[in-house]
């Protein structure tokens, strides 16, 4: 009996598994590949086994090279690959279904109106970029040259933020976003979906060894996860209008010891105390 390999498959959508042995051919792959994504056709796409992606996996080829563990890198022909039109029923505020011929995700996004706060609107607008002064030191330059040294740095620079008066633990939401898409942009082979991680033990395991609960493998059984801590935070200062709302919240608490749950509410505006900060100001506690 063939051993049973396992391939990783990524791509726009995110990353799934197939199982493959020495015996599949290119072809087989790439029907496997139709099958685990759900797709129309083997025509719609090109597979890549490396990242740049100059190299496609000529289909025509008798037998696969692969070791265990491998990953590939599917490439959409066109835009419409993993969208699938359907024919879909929706009841918007009336009595009368509406029939569409398009993608139910697509045609429900359009129909929300999506409206960004204002203080995320002023902060799209800003550079961000934090200004440095120049260094008699270390800038050999006149007052109008700048340097590696007296540059502007990006609001998301870690010795930055570790450096500062007090230490930022956590970087802005802003300042996060702003680190994502240069990373995205300087990383254009690459996909950055995420991956759809699955906890549960498989239960056809051709190891040979009796179903759960009754046996597990390192094989069957599902992989250990990290959670990593957040490096940002929505809201980086928080300030009342009134401090006597707060007293009044807090005084049942300290006389009964009993917690309560209150709504904060109020208005965002721009922080300075953190590169592209956002402090709420509250204007009233609402106990439902």
């Amino acid at each position: 009996m063939s051993k049973v390999l396992i391939l990783r498959v990524q791509s726009p959508e995110g990353t799934k598994r197939i199982n493959i042995t020495a015996q599949d051919t290119y072809k087989n792959l790439y029907e496997k590949v139709v099958d685990a994504f759900s797709l129309s056709s083997s025509d719609d796409f090109i597979l890549y086994k490396e990242t740049h992606k100059k190299s496609p996996i000529d289909r025509s080829s008798l037998r696969i090279n692969f070791r265990h563990g491998d990953q590939i890198y599917l490439v959409p022909e066109h835009d419409n690959v993993f969208s699938k039109p359907s024919n879909v029923s929706f009841v918007i505020k009336s009595d009368h279904p509406i029939d569409i011929s398009t993608s139910p995700l697509s045609f429900i996004s359009k129909l929300i109106d999506i409206k960004e706060d204002d203080v995320d609107l002023q902060l799209d607008k800003v550079d961000g970029k934090i200004p440095r002064q120049h260094d008699s030191r270390l800038c050999h330059h006149n007052r109008h040259g700048k340097c590696l040294h007296c540059i502007p740095i990006e609001p998301y620079d870690e010795e930055y933020l570790k450096n500062h008066s007090p230490p930022i633990k956590h970087m802005s939401f802003q300042a996060y976003i702003r680190k994502l898409q240069n990373e995205a942009s300087a990383e254009k082979n690459t996909f950055s979906s995420l991956e759809n991680i699955s906890c549960s033990i498989k239960e056809q395991c051709l190891t040979g060894h009796p179903p759960w609960p009754k046996g597990v493998c390192t094989k069957c059984q599902p992989s250990q996860m990290t959670l990593m801590r957040q490096t940002h935070r929505h809201v980086d200062n928080i300030m009342f209008e009134n401090g006597n709302m707060v007293n009044r919240f807090l005084e049942y608490w300290r006389s009964s010891g009993h917690q309560r749950i209150g709504f904060l509410y109020g208005r965002y505006e721009i922080y300075d105390g953190v590169p592209l900060g956002v402090r709420a100001v509250v204007a009233a506690i609402y106990e439902p």
